[in-house]
């Protein structure tokens, strides 16, 4: 499938943005890894030496061993392990064993001088010895501290899923933003591109045509006719076109519109128009309805060569013969879609302008075909 210019733009523009954002979420979680690693190396430094601390005090209080007995238990529910030896000998058991309580993991070994991260097996732990925090000899107790690892690398882990998900959202919100925002800017030119392609051939066409030796004169004049016809056409595309785009998510400010002068130039430029006028004026942007009117009044002119305007009431109703309209047709309209070339004698868009038009108003724009009779009413709320 080819892409569009567009499409590409947007592709490339969502890739380096995408890129950018995976970047910025791998480094804020190493930094985060980082910050929270040291945060919680610190604070099992300084629980160990709590514990030790209140272990020694236990002991000048004149304490027993029950009572470290039961703080190991207490530490241990929220998975810190401690052995405390008391090197005096006073509680050594029958076969040498100077623990006075003793909560470590069998695979945790008890004569390890250094402090930090130990990988036991499958099992990761901080780990403690209290030779590395006090000269030998200088107190009688020693404590040894391993905590397990787990709840802290369970919330890494759920650190880590959770940027990847705001990292998946934000990817989706920035990227389904940008998709329409692009769409919405390039869509005009598409559009437009899309519509002129064929009058464009059309007038290349009687270009070279008009180049041929030996033309009639009313040859000639015909193809100069459809030139200025194709041209005309393409002239109607771009004006109605960029006028919807700019119209649609805007906002309009209403004011009294008089509608003697509308009338007026109405009748000016289509005294094959019929008007039937009850309304002194209307509330709404003069410019908008105003080409609401011309564009109502012109579709209904340029297909009969006459129509009927009627003013009354809070209704604006357009009536015309539309021999060559259906009633699938009229659907069409109502849904504001252009009919093809071979169903009107302009562009079609002024079917969507319209509509457009009535919307941000708050009117509603119905077509009705009975009898052959088109009947455009525009209800003004």
């Amino acid at each position: 499938m080819k892409l569009k210019l567009w499409e590409k733009s947007f592709l490339l523009t969502f890739s380096a943005f995408f890129l950018l954002l995976n970047v910025a979420i791998v480094i804020w979680v190493v930094m985060n890894f980082g910050s929270q690693y040291r945060q919680w190396y610190d604070g099992c430094q300084q629980e160990a030496e709590q514990i030790y601390s209140a272990v020694e005090r236990i002991y000048e209080e004149g304490g027993n061993s029950g009572e470290i007995e039961r703080l190991g238990a207490l530490y241990s529910r929220s998975d810190t392990f401690i052995r405390v030896e008391d090197m005096r000998g006073e509680n050594m058991a029958a076969d040498g064993n100077r623990a006075v309580t003793d909560y470590l993991p069998e695979q945790v070994p008890q004569r390890y001088y250094k402090t930090g991260k130990m990988d036991v097996g499958e099992d990761s732990y901080f780990y403690f010895h209290s030779a590395s925090m006090i000269e030998t000899g200088q107190s009688p107790l020693v404590l040894v501290y391993a905590k397990d690892m787990d709840a802290f690398f369970d919330k890494q882990r759920w650190t880590t899923l959770w940027a990847a998900v705001i990292d998946l959202a934000m990817g989706v919100l920035v990227g389904g933003l940008l998709y329409m925002a692009m769409r919405k800017i390039y869509r005009p030119v598409s559009n437009i591109s899309h519509e002129l392609r064929t009058p464009l051939t059309g007038i290349k066409g009687y270009a070279q045509y008009l180049m041929t030796k030996g033309l009639s004169e009313e040859d000639r004049l015909f193809a100069q006719q459809q030139i200025i016809s194709e041209a005309d056409y393409m002239k109607d595309v771009v004006e109605k076109m960029l006028t919807m785009e700019n119209l649609r998510g805007s906002q309009i400010k209403k004011s009294p519109i008089p509608m003697g002068r509308f009338l007026s130039e109405l009748q000016e430029q289509y005294p094959a128009l019929e008007i039937k006028n009850e309304l002194e004026s209307i509330r709404g942007d003069e410019t908008l309805v105003r080409s609401l009117l011309f564009n109502l009044a012109g579709n209904a002119v340029r297909e009969d060569g006459k129509a009927q305007m009627i003013c009354s009431g809070s209704a604006i109703k357009f009536v015309n013969h539309a021999s060559g309209l259906t009633k699938q047709d009229v659907k069409q309209m109502n849904r504001g879609v252009p009919l093809s070339r071979q169903k009107t004698k302009g562009s079609g868009y002024g079917l969507s302008l319209c509509k457009e038009i009535t919307r941000l108003h708050r009117w509603r724009l119905h077509y009705e075909l009975q009898d052959g009779l088109l009947t455009a009413l525009v209800v003004i709320e």
